[in-house]
C-alpha cells in the first residue's frame, strides 16, 4: 500500500493563528482590565473620602454648636450670677432700710416734717418743713452727732408762711448713710 503524504503544513499556517496578534489582544485586554481596575479602586477611593469629608463636617457643625451651647450657658451664668449678686447685696443690706427710718425717727425733733425721702446709693436726699429754725437746726446737729447718717449738707432753707399764719421753713438737705 502506497504511503500517501498530505502536506498540511500550509493548511495549518493558514489557521494557526499569529502569536503577536493574540499577544497585542491579550496585552490590550489585560490594559483594558487594569484600567478598569484603576478606575473602580480610585473611584472607590474617592468615595470613601467623601465619606470622611461628610462625617469631619458633621463633627464640625456639632462641634460650632456646642459652642454656641457653650456660649449662650455663659451668658445665662453671667446673668444668673449678677442676680445672685443683687441678692446678696440686698440680702446683706436689708437691715439698713429698717436702721434708716429708725435713726430717722430717733434724730428728727417734734416740729420737724419730710415730704420726700430719697436714696441713691449711700446718699439720701431730704425735703421736709421744720416749725421753727430751732427744730431745723436740732436736726441738723442730731445728724451731725450720729454715727449712721453723717456729713448733712444743707442745699435751701426757705421761709415761708404757711395756712395759720406761721413761718415755717421749708428745706432740703443730703446725707450720707455709714455702712454698718
Amino acid at each position: 500500500m502506497p504511503l500517501y503524504r498530505i502536506n498540511l503544513l500550509r493548511e495549518q499556517q493558514i489557521y494557526k493563528p499569529n502569536l503577536a496578534i493574540i499577544f497585542a489582544i491579550s496585552l490590550v485586554v489585560v490594559s483594558i482590565l487594569v484600567l478598569f481596575m484603576q478606575h473602580y479602586i480610585l473611584v472607590d477611593k474617592i468615595n470613601y473620602q467623601l465619606e470622611r469629608n461628610k462625617y469631619l463636617q458633621q463633627e464640625i457643625d456639632k462641634s460650632k454648636d456646642i459652642k454656641i451651647e457653650k456660649n449662650q450657658l455663659e451668658a445665662k451664668k453671667a446673668l444668673l450670677i449678677k442676680h445672685i449678686d443683687l441678692v446678696q447685696t440686698i440680702e446683706a443690706n436689708r437691715t439698713q432700710v429698717i436702721h434708716l427710718f429708725e435713726e430717722v425717727i430717733n434724730l428728727v425733733p417734734d416740729g420737724v416734717y419730710f415730704n420726700s425721702l430719697t436714696q441713691n446709693a449711700n446718699k439720701i436726699f431730704l425735703e421736709g418743713v421744720a416749725d421753727s429754725e430751732k427744730n431745723f437746726f436740732i436736726l441738723i446737729k442730731n445728724f451731725k452727732q450720729s454715727k449712721f447718717l453723717t456729713n448733712p449738707k444743707i442745699y435751701s432753707i426757705e421761709m415761708k408762711q404757711d395756712k395759720l399764719k406761721s413761718t415755717v421753713s421749708h428745706f432740703k438737705l443730703e446725707l450720707t448713710q455709714a455702712s454698718q
